[in-house]
């Protein structure tokens, strides 16, 4: 990707978010990977996690004590959400814990219908109780079930890509998950690792003291960038 910002000049001086560095609204993320200069940035999104590239600036994330814990949100220690992690691997099965991961966002997916409309802030336990959620509410109940089986894990909040002629860049919350002793995308929409077709602009472990206003805060792309997309051949 290439992001960079337009009309400049005209650019209103009494607003910070405006005036703000670009690097400091598209950090390094996990998988995420950062040149810059004063009006470009150039980012690389892979999903080999420990690939590297030259010039271009990585992420040091690790996974704190934040990832792990229960949280007015992430509450994997009410019983509902107990028993749907319970269920989602079978006993003496050797998996690595990847494919935990994995086991367990099926689960999630098939536990929790997805209603495009729900934008509302839900506990994982209420997510489970009602059987349906939006993409944040199943994003909460998945990073719930991950903690229970002791997997870090904490919401990723950006830009996902959309084919078409222009591209489009939409916004979307999925889940990073700290499995194999690396960060792992999942995409809580479509079920499945997700590909390198996003820009994460911010994460959050959903604490306490983040649940207010996570979301709200990690969406401060300036409205005056313009974003190129160039894809690698397979």
């Amino acid at each position: 990707y290439e992001i960079r910002r337009v009309n400049q000049r005209n650019q209103p001086t009494n607003s910070q978010e405006a005036l703000a560095p670009l690097s400091e609204l598209i950090p390094p993320q996990p998988n995420q990977f950062v040149r810059q200069s004063d009006d470009l940035i150039q980012l690389i999104v892979s999903s080999i996690g420990d690939k590297s590239f030259g010039g271009f600036e990585a992420s040091d994330l690790k996974p704190t004590s934040a990832d792990r814990k229960a949280s007015r949100l992430v509450n994997f220690n009410h019983s509902l959400v107990k028993r749907f992690a319970g269920a989602s691997v079978r006993r003496n099965t050797r998996l690595s814990e990847t494919e935990v991961a994995e086991q367990m966002l099926q689960t999630a997916m098939s536990a929790i219908e997805y209603d495009p409309r729900d934008a509302s802030y839900m506990s994982a336990s209420d997510v489970a109780r009602a059987g349906k959620a939006g993409r944040f509410g199943r994003a909460v109940f998945y990073t719930a079930l991950l903690r229970a089986k002791r997997l870090p894990a904490r919401l990723a909040v950006g830009l996902k890509v959309l084919d078409g002629t222009p591209p489009k860049l939409v916004d979307d919350v999925w889940v990073l998950v700290y499995a194999d002793e690396r960060w792992t995308a999942m995409d809580v929409t479509e079920g499945r690792i997700a590909a390198p077709d996003r820009i994460i602009l911010s994460t959050t472990a959903m604490t306490d003291q983040e649940s207010a206003d996570a979301l709200a805060s990690a969406l401060r792309i300036p409205p005056k960038v313009k974003v190129k997309v160039f894809r690698t051949q397979k």
